[in-house]
């Protein structure tokens, strides 16, 4: 055993010296990010089981730092690692426990992958990346949009992780690029690691083109869950089950289904009718982005982002499928318009709006395990709101400092508990709002 352990050593020590040596020749480069967030959401129209999910008057706050390591291997292929640390106070949404200070941290992994890149010519190239990745067709985009990658197809509930030191979210899979002086084409395969059923694969493909130089206009398909990874979760039989799922009024049969319609018969029970509506499907996206300074000679007197308009919209699966929640197309498609305020280079601020009619539960938890209720059994929460607005503003001091602020009424997920990360959307009527003030320091 002595022998054994000595051995270990030995080759621990030989092994290091031979990936120091390897390393040493390699071109690292290291940055990375540490902020503080505050906030309190004003108000929210969230009532279920009386008091027990209020997220009016909650503070939010978290603390974290991020570190990403790059390393050149030669001129071809580059390696990517990113890891960090968040500390989060969870906000339960009880007015019993909002005064509670409940702190924890969590690792993860921020991003890790390798990539190739060739040149073609002066203007043309291809890239290919593999492993986690941060990824986002629209560099605008501050709160709303970007439907492409975001949320469900059904039950239609969208589901946000924007970034704000890297504008973009993590993506796991495999991307190829191709890009020249006025086109770029994203093909993609994601692999699901979010949204249960996990790791189903969806097929995506994006495609930028500028019509002139201050127009830009986007298209891209996503073939949702193209590749179950467990076809009966992702694509419903009507003999499976998982087993029960518990509500406020009942226990309910864990079905591979989705609910299409839902009522309540004169001894107060609730009645649910399901209908074999699968999770995949096809997104379809369309965007656009115009900065009219050009055409009006104002260069030289707003900053570069001043005045640029962009908007979006989607539909959320092509084909229909039930009775009633799923065979209306025009709930499945979000709209969504920003501008960015002059602000004459001294600083950054966008306002967006979005409109989306679809009036399913925005409680992400029953599509997580296999169940969605249209709208909410208590009827304060069916008066759920089409419309959302984020006023965001951002400013770089000092060279490496940032300042963050929103003040918005959009899909915010405080989550309540460690059971349920994601929770119910806390701002469900437009005039529920939050802000919050994020200071970074980068490098």
């Amino acid at each position: 055993m002595k022998r054994t352990k000595k051995l270990i050593l030995l080759l621990s020590i030989v092994l290091c010296g031979l990936a120091q040596n390897i390393f040493a020749e390699l071109e690292t480069s290291l940055n990375g990010a540490g902020w503080f967030e505050v906030g309190r959401v004003e108000n929210s129209s969230t009532f279920l089981n009386g008091d027990a999910s209020y997220y009016g008057k909650n503070w939010m706050q978290n603390t974290g730092a991020e570190l990403n390591l790059k390393t050149v291997i030669d001129e071809e292929w580059t390696a990517s690692l990113g890891i960090g640390a968040v500390q989060v106070h969870i906000v339960r949404g009880n007015v019993n426990q909002v005064s509670q200070w409940y702190p924890f941290w969590v690792p993860y992994i921020g991003k890790t992958n390798v990539e190739y890149q060739k040149e073609i010519t002066d203007e043309k190239r291809v890239q290919l990346t593999f492993g986690s990745f941060h990824y986002s067709y629209g560099k605008d985009n501050k709160n709303l949009g970007l439907y492409l990658m975001n949320g469900y197809i059904h039950p239609g509930i969208l589901v946000y992780d924007f970034r704000d030191f890297v504008g973009a979210a993590n993506t796991s899979g495999a991307k190829l690029t191709y890009i020249s002086d006025r086109f770029q084409n994203d093909l993609i395969l994601k692999i699901e690691t979010d949204l249960k059923p996990l790791y189903d694969i969806s097929v995506v493909n994006y495609l930028n083109y500028k019509l002139l130089p201050n127009v830009e206009v986007g298209l891209g398909v996503n073939l949702y869950r193209l590749l179950p990874a467990i076809s009966e979760r992702t694509n419903p039989t009507k003999d499976c089950k998982l087993g029960t799922y518990s509500t406020s009024e009942r226990d309910v049969e864990e079905l591979c289904v989705l609910v299409d319609s839902i009522g309540i018969d004169t001894n107060g029970v609730t009645l649910l009718d399901s209908t074999e509506v699968p999770y995949g499907g096809t997104k379809v996206v369309f965007r656009f982005r115009v900065d009219p300074k050009v055409w009006l000679g104002l260069d030289g007197i707003f900053g570069e982002n001043d005045l640029v308009l962009y908007g979006e919209t989607a539909v959320l699966g092509i084909k229909n499928y039930g009775k009633s929640v799923y065979n209306d197309v025009l709930r499945r498609i979000p709209v969504m318009l920003g501008v960015n305020i002059p602000a004459f280079g001294f600083f950054d601020w966008s306002l967006e709006w979005e409109y989306f009619a679809n009036k399913n539960s925005a409680n992400i938890l029953s599509a997580q395990y296999g169940l969605s209720l249209p709208s909410e059994y208590k009827a304060e929460n069916t008066k759920r709101d089409d419309w959302k607005w984020s006023l965001n503003a951002s400013k770089v001091v000092f060279g490496n400092m940032i300042m963050v602020g929103k003040v918005a009424s959009d899909h915010l997920r405080l989550g309540g508990g460690h059971d349920s990360p994601e929770g119910r959307e806390v701002t469900v009527n437009v005039k529920d709002w939050y802000w919050s003030f994020k200071l970074a320091y980068f490098f």
